[in-house]
């Protein structure tokens, strides 16, 4: 079981697997790499045991997409999970949201962006969150 220091694991699927094997993990003996690099995926898309917390792979109650699930089954804003180390911003509306984007794709310098990278601009650039 991932406990206390050892409860994060590296986010990519084949660091994971590689520390997992590196651990000695009982019921991954006998495994190859590849074997585990699958188990590792496998248990972050479809049955939700791992999950991410920044950019690492933690027992999923302790991950960014359980804390999600939890605060949008409270109908609460991401706003209120989000470490108190960045400033808590007004979420956007849906209004906010057509009014970024017509700028960002069609002001004075249109441009390109990933769609990762949505939230990051919105708070830089308009000083407001977006929630999911």
């Amino acid at each position: 079981a991932l406990q206390g220091d050892d409860i994060r694991l590296p986010g990519g699927r084949y660091a994971c697997a590689q520390e997992l094997l590196r651990r000695r993990v009982p019921c991954l003996k006998g495994r190859c790499l590849g074997q585990v690099c699958h188990i590792v995926q496998v248990a972050t898309t479809r049955r939700r045991i791992l999950g991410h917390l920044q950019c690492d792979l933690v027992p999923f109650q302790h991950s960014d997409e359980w804390a999600r699930e939890q605060l949008a089954h409270n109908h609460q804003p991401m706003t209120s999970w989000r470490p108190r180390a960045q400033p808590q911003l007004p979420v956007a509306t849906f209004d906010d949201l057509r009014t970024g984007l017509t700028s960002l794709l069609h002001g004075d310098k249109p441009r390109t962006f990933l769609l990762g990278s949505l939230k990051r601009i919105f708070r830089l650039e308009f000083k407001l969150d977006l929630s999911e």
